[in-house]
């Protein structure tokens, strides 16, 4: 009897991706692992060690604003394979300058802000693109893949690259993580792509095609709905100024400045008391990664909500399976 878990590896295209992900986050550890010791051996002090990390956290916070909803503008498929091709290119550079001792600590800060802005568009791709590989019956396992791979790769990836570090040195590393990167790139280029499930924000748009004109100027309903934390209410002309690639509007400072206080009021409970709007707090019931209580506690804070949870529902509000649901529930509140 085959393990459910392994089911998505039947389909092609995310056994590909499967593959060549996981060789990836293998090298991504390995450029972890090399970055402290090559400032090291570049007599760099703990302050610029510092620095370095620093500068990656800051590109990606930085970018993590509009990386998602330029994703969901975008072929996930496209995004993907650029990012690996840009990161091959780059990492064999950063290597081919530890290799002719021209390398600099500048250079390997150019590279920690590279890598803190491709993970802005990278990770959201990934996790876009899924419905797109597999079925809706073997997407939970399907994550489930994505997650233990990842996980073995942090165990996997600093052995290896503390290995490779003090045995050939950290160009050496480096260069190890080009080649996963290009291994990556390679292997789902030659996936044979033909889009044969639907993605979650195109079900929920295709659910309610009428929604965004329910809700007045609320020209922003991609990016509102698809985010599960956000706090959808009568906030419909502030989320217009948002990216939507859908309803064709463009991005604008406020709209990203929008974006950034949702994610704000999620852990900021001290003033959501505060919020005089009429607010919907949707959640899933079977949601492990934010669980209902989560949502509670918000309605809880907020004077004027309503909160509904989605009974057999997981993180994915709009998923195909639930989309319908999820947009009874926002259009009865926006009526």
């Amino acid at each position: 009897m085959r393990l459910k878990i392994l089911a998505p590896l039947r389909h092609r295209n995310f056994r590909l991706l499967f593959i060549g992900q996981a060789i990836s986050m293998i090298g991504n550890q390995l450029y972890f692992v090399a970055l402290p010791f090559q400032i090291l051996a570049l007599h760099g002090s703990p302050l610029q060690l510092g620095t370095g990390f620093a500068i990656f956290a800051t590109a990606q916070l930085v970018t993590i604003l509009f990386g998602g909803a330029l994703v969901d503008r975008l072929p996930r498929r496209r995004v993907i394979l650029t990012m690996d091709l840009l990161s091959t290119v780059v990492v064999a550079m950063v290597a081919v300058l530890g290799f002719t001792h021209r390398l600099e600590i500048p250079y390997l800060y150019i590279l920690s802000a590279f890598f803190g802005a491709t993970f802005s568009f990278y990770t959201p791709a990934l996790s876009a693109i899924m419905p797109e590989l597999i079925p809706p019956d073997v997407l939970v396992p399907g994550n489930a893949l994505r997650g233990l791979s990842g996980q073995s790769a942090r165990v996997i990836g600093p052995l290896i690259g503390g290995l490779v570090v003090s045995t050939a040195g950290p160009p050496w590393a480096f260069a190890i993580d080009a080649v996963t990167f290009a291994f990556s790139f390679v292997v789902f280029f030659f996936a044979s792509w033909e889009q044969t499930h639907q993605t979650s924000s195109d079900a929920v748009l295709s659910t309610v095609p009428t929604l965004a004109q329910r809700a007045g100027d609320f020209s922003g309903i991609r990016n509102a709905i698809y985010d599960p934390f956000s706090l959808v209410g009568r906030m419909a002309s502030q989320w217009a100024h948002s990216i939507d690639g859908a309803l064709g509007s463009a991005a604008t400072p406020l709209g990203l400045v929008w974006q950034l206080l949702a994610i704000g009021t999620w852990s900021s409970l001290a003033w959501l008391d505060q919020i005089e709007t009429e607010t919907l707090v949707l959640t899933g019931a079977c949601d492990c990664l934010v669980p209902p209580s989560n949502g509670r506690l918000l309605a809880a804070r907020i004077p004027n909500s309503r909160y509904r949870e989605l009974a057999g529902v997981g993180h994915d509000l709009f998923h195909p399976s639930s989309a319908s649901a999820a947009a009874t529930e926002i259009t009865a509140f926006l009526e």
